[in-house]
């Protein structure tokens, strides 16, 4: 039986390209063409009948092609080389898992810390005011809403006043 090549291994030797050759599938290689698992096979004779290649000529191409390809094939280096990177991939996870249970710890102590400051603020007791207190007087801060409640314009006028003195 006649050797079969693929479309790429005869576009290869023939020196053409893989598109060259399906476009001619139905003409010119139609005595050559043989369709195997599925794939399309050219017979090796076709290299001889129709591009005048020798057989000698063949075999040099083919060996040709076989070296290109050992050379394109991986090294042990790289090999060594990429188990070398995921060992330091691996490492910087290491790293990166121990950060983050650093930065866990720290969480929790920093909501620790706040927690006990609030307890802690709980427990100081409110300032005293010095003023004498009346019966009917309210604090300072609710005499001062309630006229401001009462007369807009004097909070609007104070503001102004106290802007033009800071400009002065």
């Amino acid at each position: 039986m006649e050797k079969l090549l693929t479309v790429n291994e005869f576009a290869k030797i023939a020196q053409i390209t893989k598109q060259g050759i399906y476009a001619q599938l139905e003409k010119k290689f139609k005595d050559y063409v043989v369709h195997q698992n599925g794939k399309i096979m050219i017979e090796n004779r076709a290299l001889v009948d129709l591009y005048g290649l020798t057989p000698e000529l063949i075999a040099e191409r083919q060996v040709k092609q076989e070296t290109a390809f050992e050379q394109n094939r991986p090294t042990p280096d790289i090999d060594l080389l990429l188990q070398v990177k995921n060992e330091q991939i691996k490492g910087l996870q290491d790293t990166i898992k121990q950060q983050a249970d650093v930065i866990t710890l720290l969480r929790e102590q920093n909501n620790r810390l706040t927690s006990l400051l609030a307890q802690s603020m709980e427990k100081i007791p409110a300032p005293i005011s010095r003023e004498p207190v009346d019966a009917d007087s309210k604090p300072p801060e609710q005499e001062e809403a309630a006229a401001d409640q009462q007369n807009p314009r004097k909070t609007r006028r104070t503001f102004r006043e106290w802007f033009r003195d800071m400009m002065t």
